[in-house]
C-alpha cells in the first residue's frame, strides 16, 4: 500500500539510533532527515508476545509489534507528501494509515479491497492493533517525536477510519 504512494521506502536497520539531536523513540524511530527507521528488537519482540493473563501488560500480540513499525514507516509517507511530522494531526494520520495497511492484510476484506503481499491478519489481530493503539507507550498515533494524540477515542477512531475507508482519507481528514 505505502508502495503506491511513490514515496521513496525509508532504510530500516536493527538498532536504535538517535536523529541528530532528536531522541530515538522506542520500539521504532523515524529518523526524517536520513529517511531511516531504527528498530529496538527486544522492545519489540516483548510487544509481540501473547497477552499476559496475569495482568501484564507488556504483550499485546505479533500484529501490535508490525504496527509499531508500520507507524514510523507511515511517517516517511507524509514527510514525502510534505506534510508535518511533530504535530496532533500526524499522530491522526499515522493512526489511519496504520488502520489503513491493516485493512488490506485482513484475510476476508473489509469493502472487498484486497490483501496485498504475503502477510495475512484475522481480525483478533486488528484487536491486538487497538489494544497496543491505546498503550501509554504506543507509536501507532504518535507523531516523530513519539507524541501520542491524546484522546483515546480518537486514536481509535482515526484507525478505524483507515481500516474501513483505506488509504484516501488519512490525509484530507486529518490535517493534509
Amino acid at each position: 500500500m505505502f508502495r503506491d504512494t511513490g514515496a521513496e521506502p525509508p532504510k530500516i536497520v536493527t538498532e536504535l539510533k538517535p536523529c541528530g539531536r532528536e531522541q530515538a523513540t522506542s520500539p521504532a524511530s523515524y529518523c526524517p532527515s536520513t529517511n531511516t527507521i531504527s528498530l529496538d528488537i527486544p522492545a519489540l519482540q516483548k510487544i509481540a508476545q501473547p497477552p499476559s493473563k496475569s495482568g501484564d501488560t507488556s504483550g499485546y500480540g505479533d500484529f501490535a509489534a508490525y504496527a509499531q513499525v508500520a507507524s514510523r514507516y507511515a511517517l516517511s509517507v507524509q514527510k514525502a507528501a510534505g506534510l508535518p511530522l511533530d504535530d496532533e494531526a500526524a499522530g491522526l494520520r499515522t493512526a489511519c494509515m496504520v488502520g489503513s495497511w491493516s485493512g488490506l492484510l485482513v484475510e476476508d476484506p473489509i469493502g472487498q479491497r484486497n490483501p496485498v503481499g504475503n502477510l495475512r491478519i484475522v481480525p483478533d489481530d486488528i484487536d491486538e492493533g487497538v489494544s497496543a493503539l491505546l498503550g501509554a507507550d504506543s507509536l501507532i498515533a504518535a507523531n516523530v517525536r513519539g507524541d501520542q494524540v491524546p484522546v483515546g477515542f480518537a486514536r481509535v477512531e482515526a484507525f478505524r477510519v483507515g481500516v474501513q475507508q483505506g488509504f484516501a482519507p488519512c490525509s484530507t481528514k486529518y490535517g493534509g
